[in-house]
């Protein structure tokens, strides 16, 4: 039994851990790993509880905890209004064949596309895609290359375009009305620097008026106390359901998504030379 707990009990806290982001930077980081913590801490507490080493009620906290990260991924796509449509892509900084992306987003044919990781060599992808989405904002305060923000639609007159810590923004005139569309990219969780970049992040949105589409590599999973928070500073939720869309190993971590103002559906695109998969928002 002591061999038991010993093993169990510092992945029970590790998974406890991982939904205090609230509290603490580290907790978001340990929920990158939370499906590994919970099938572990879930699989060691069903065994002790059949050798009655274990209560079952332990077995709350890994039930719980794939709940929260299994409805992200099965959840129900929503049925989209059409009113707008937005690419959504990190191209790498040595994006390996543009022409294939470029293929891709014109196939596609969204309204507005955000792009993260626009290095000099990849500017040549956005004069490539000048002529269907002209208009184009970018910026380079970021962590990592620089965030861009295209659109077919024209700026609302007289609104000045947005830069700040790891976004870019632009508020185009939609069918549907004025709507800042806005391209983001924040760092790697704790120990590194994406707390402190949501907080720039958080203070620039809460400058913006009317509704925010907000789209990028967030380096986040989907079930972490920071796309909860900023979803709410956005009034918004994120769209559709998470798929994975960066490939590390046997894995694929889900962490491109779009927070959208009204319901939306995400597909999945191609890697297109890039290390992250696209995605396809329509809402």
């Amino acid at each position: 039994m002591i061999i038991f707990w010993a093993l169990t009990l510092p992945i029970l806290a590790l998974l406890a851990l991982s939904h205090g982001g609230r509290w603490h930077p580290a907790g978001d980081a340990f929920a990158v790993i939370r499906p590994a913590l919970a099938g572990l801490a879930g699989g060691l507490l069903a065994g002790g509880a059949l050798l009655q080493v274990a209560h079952p009620a332990f077995l709350l906290l890994p039930v719980f905890s794939l709940i929260t990260i299994l409805w992200p991924v099965w959840r129900p796509q929503p049925t989209p209004s059409g009113s707008v449509t937005l690419y959504q892509k990190n191209l790498c900084f040595q994006l390996d064949d543009p022409a294939v992306l470029l293929a891709d987003i014109r196939a596609c044919d969204p309204d507005v596309i955000t792009l993260q990781e626009v290095s000099v060599e990849n500017r040549a992808l956005l004069a490539a895609l000048a002529d269907r989405w002209p208009h184009q904002h970018i910026c380079s305060h970021v962590p990592v290359g620089a965030v861009a923000v295209l659109s077919r639609h024209a700026p609302v007159p007289d609104t000045a375009p947005l830069c700040a810590p790891a976004i870019a923004g632009l508020r185009i005139t939609a069918p549907s009305g004025p709507l800042w569309v806005i391209s983001l990219h924040l760092p790697w969780p704790w120990p590194f620097k994406h707390a402190l970049y949501r907080a720039e992040v958080l203070k620039a949105l809460a400058t913006l008026t009317g509704p925010c589409l907000l789209a990028g590599d967030f380096n986040m999973v989907p079930w972490s106390f920071s796309l909860a928070t900023l979803s709410r500073s956005l009034r918004g939720q994120r769209a559709g359901r998470a798929h994975g869309t960066f490939p590390m190993g046997r894995i694929t971590l889900p962490i491109d998504h779009c927070i959208a103002p009204t319901p939306a559906r995400t597909d999945r695109r191609p890697l297109c030379g890039s290390d992250h998969h696209g995605l396809l928002v329509r809402m």
